[in-house]
């Protein structure tokens, strides 16, 4: 298959990019279009090009706010000489500057699909509503996680039957299998986590959207015998300002439990390390479509706790047991989890089998390829 994907390149979020990749090693030719930047990432060289449809574009796209006034220029002449109509067209993260090449994109495709991740549905405002409505008119088919469907319908019932599921896969589920007691020892060595806790794991980046904390204050009212039995893993390596983190810092020093803070960038196989080191997973994140972060944590079998308000119903008719509270009775459930650990921690004995099965690359890139070759409706 020939997939033109379009997709804003300023977004570091590694799934994505792995859906390249995995497409590009499965014999599709795939390339990525910027129409924000207006440049192009190809998987198989790994290169990144400015778009260059007529003699003098390149040049252009290098002066500063000058070049805004002819990229969407730049943009029309390089879907109409690079675009064609044997090419399957999928718009990733929906923003409203693609709204304008909607008709073009229709023209130069055998199918245009559109790809919610979830904030850009979840957080979007009423102007930005009614300005997907083109995009969404033109689309054969708009593909989302489980999670936001339902909203999504809400908004949109116009366009329920158009919508089909499609989950990244999660890399690190592979990573996470082969993670042993030697490289958890040498983790906690390296980032001086002391042994004999039950490790709590608060929250997955720096964002306050995380509401730490409120998390924190919650952990502040345990009783002491239970603070003393737990050592808590707080991953600030992405997200979030400096004032935010050392404010949180801060506030950790109050807590009288130990605590570990990540700032840095984590490896692969740091980050895996992590999600295995971790015996209990808390999150009571505002609003979530479907998070790796939490996907890996359940595929690494710590217990997850979140906030029953996020859309986690898929885990459930997955067979996966996963726990959720709202914000008045969390202190009571962390309470329970670390008094009740062992038997909390054979609840959920079936859980990273469960979650592999469903989420790893091997089972989840078939599905993305059933969307492509969908008949249109």
């Amino acid at each position: 298959m020939n997939i033109k994907f379009v997709f804003n390149l300023a977004y570091k979020t590694p799934f994505f990019y792995e859906l390249l990749d995995e497409l590009n090693g499965a014999g599709h030719e795939v390339i990525l279009y910027d129409l924000i930047s207006a440049k192009k990432y190809i998987p198989k060289s790994r290169k990144m090009y400015s778009f260059n449809p007529f003699f003098g574009a390149k040049w252009i796209l290098k002066i500063k706010y000058f070049r805004r006034l002819f990229i969407p220029l730049i943009n029309r002449l390089t879907i109409k000489k690079e675009f064609n109509s044997c090419d399957i067209v999928n718009i990733h993260y929906v923003h409203v500057a693609y709204i304008q090449y909607t008709k073009i994109l229709k023209e130069n495709s055998s199918k245009l699909i559109t790809t919610f991740w979830g904030s850009d549905i979840l957080r979007a405002n009423e102007t930005t509503i009614n300005k997907y409505l083109p995009l969404l008119n033109e689309s054969n088919c708009i593909s989302m996680v489980i999670g936001i469907q339902n909203r999504f319908k809400e908004i949109y019932p116009q366009f329920a039957e158009k919508i089909q599921t499609s989950y990244f896969g999660l890399n690190l589920l592979d990573k996470i299998r082969i993670i042993d007691k030697d490289t958890i020892k040498k983790f906690k060595i390296r980032y001086d986590i002391d042994d004999g806790y039950i490790y709590v794991t608060v929250g997955y980046n720096a964002s306050p959207a995380q509401q730490h904390t409120i998390l924190i204050n919650k952990l502040m009212k345990i009783h002491i015998e239970l603070k003393e039995q737990i050592f808590l893993l707080i991953p600030l390596t992405y997200g979030g300002s400096n004032d935010y983190i050392e404010k949180l810092i801060r506030n950790l020093g109050d807590l009288g439990i130990k605590f570990k803070v990540f700032t840095n960038f984590l490896s692969d196989v740091e980050l895996s390390t992590l999600r295995v080191l971790s015996d209990i997973t808390l999150n009571i994140q505002k609003t979530d479509a479907f998070s790796a972060s939490i996907s890996e944590s359940i595929a690494a079998n710590s217990i997850v706790l979140t906030g029953d308000w996020l859309p986690y119903d898929i885990y459930r008719k997955w067979g996966v047991n996963i726990f959720q509270s709202d914000l008045e009775s969390f202190e009571g459930k962390i309470t329970n989890l670390i008094s009740r650990y062992d038997f909390y921690k054979n609840c959920i004995k079936g859980n990273s089998q469960i979650l592999y099965k469903k989420l790893s690359w091997k089972y989840t890139l078939p599905l993305w390829e059933q969307l492509f070759l969908m008949e249109n409706k």
